[in-house]
């Protein structure tokens, strides 16, 4: 789900969910706050041209267009995480066109750069071909937002997608968001997590753990979310509590990728999970709630309690001496 922190203008990202079917044209973005339905223009990084496909072909030389006073260089906007790796469309002329994942890119003030992909493009792409961005964004005025934490927000992309270049029909792709007080974040990083975790080498192609990071976040985000109460949200606690959390699960999900490339690393996984289930239970037996103005207090749940859901088998206690949930929380 996408999250909008109050408190000043933020950036609603989007991907087509389809890399074939890329708009053509404008994106147009409707969010139907509580006030009324407003409509924005998403726009996407400026296309670059292929000068050069290296032998490795992973490696793409490329050049911005001139844009009169600026270079649009593929720099992130502010508070998308999801930037990099960025989906793109690598397309020559009208017969080929080949879906890549840009892992990073560097550029120069005179817009000449070089874009590092996760695969190969196939030996169809050549020099003269373009890079067309298919990672979009708007900047939603502060203005805009309501002035307390709502959800959900339903919000709706409509555009022409267009394939092999030509236009493909009309696509509307819907969705919710939440406007909180402050995006759930648990403050690991990916030197933080090397240092937890230095046997864990990357795979080919990839400068940092951040993907794996981004990933788990979620699947964080949804555990805490399972075992809470109705209407507790893991943006409503402080998140520094689940730092180890989070770090246990990034190199669960790492695990899980290693055995799909026939790396067995089953027993270190089954510790990981054993550790995050006591990791989790500790954390949500005395939750710290968020206090996002730094007033004191905390901003909202004090009278909500949170439940967690003991899992099956527990390393740390005799099963049997727990109930199968526990009320905590309340009034303090």
């Amino acid at each position: 789900m996408i999250k909008l922190p109050l408190g000043g203008d933020s950036w609603f990202a989007w991907c087509p969910p389809a890399p074939g079917d890329a708009p053509d044209g404008y994106v147009t973005l409707a969010i139907q706050w509580a006030g009324g339905t407003k409509t924005y223009t998403l726009a996407a990084m400026a296309p670059c041209e292929v000068t050069v496909v290296a032998s490795d072909r992973r490696t793409l030389t490329v050049e911005w267009p001139d844009s009169g006073d600026s270079v649009p260089v593929p720099v992130p906007p502010a508070g998308w995480r999801q930037w990099y790796p960025a989906p793109a469309l690598v397309v020559l002329g009208g017969q080929c066109q080949a879906p890549v994942t840009v892992l990073r890119a560097v550029v120069d003030e005179t817009g000449t750069g070089a874009l590092v992909l996760s695969e190969p493009v196939p030996d169809t792409i050549v020099a003269g071909a373009s890079v067309r961005w298919l990672a979009y964004a708007v900047e939603i005025p502060s203005e805009d937002l309501p002035s307390a934490p709502e959800r959900p927000v339903v919000w709706t992309v409509s555009y022409t997608a267009s394939r092999w270049g030509l236009e493909h029909g009309a696509v509307v792709h819907r969705g919710v968001l939440a406007v909180v007080r402050a995006p759930f974040a648990t403050g690991l990083t990916d030197a933080t997590f090397r240092a937890s975790y230095a046997s864990l080498v990357l795979p080919a192609g990839q400068t940092s753990w951040a993907p794996q990071i981004a990933v788990a976040l979620d699947a964080l985000t949804a555990r805490i979310e399972q075992s809470s109460a109705a209407g507790v949200y893991a943006d409503q606690l402080a998140g520094g509590q689940f730092l180890r959390a989070h770090t246990l699960l990034t190199a669960i999900l790492i695990c899980d990728d290693l055995l799909a490339r026939g790396v067995d690393r089953s027993a270190l996984r089954d510790r990981l999970a054993k550790d995050l289930d006591a990791e989790l239970a500790r954390a949500l037996a005395r939750p710290q709630w968020l206090d996002a103005d730094d007033d004191g207090t905390a901003t909202g749940g004090e009278t909500t309690p949170a439940r967690y859901s003991v899992p099956a088998r527990s390393h740390i206690v005799d099963d049997a001496t727990l109930p199968t949930r526990v009320d905590v929380g309340g009034a303090r």
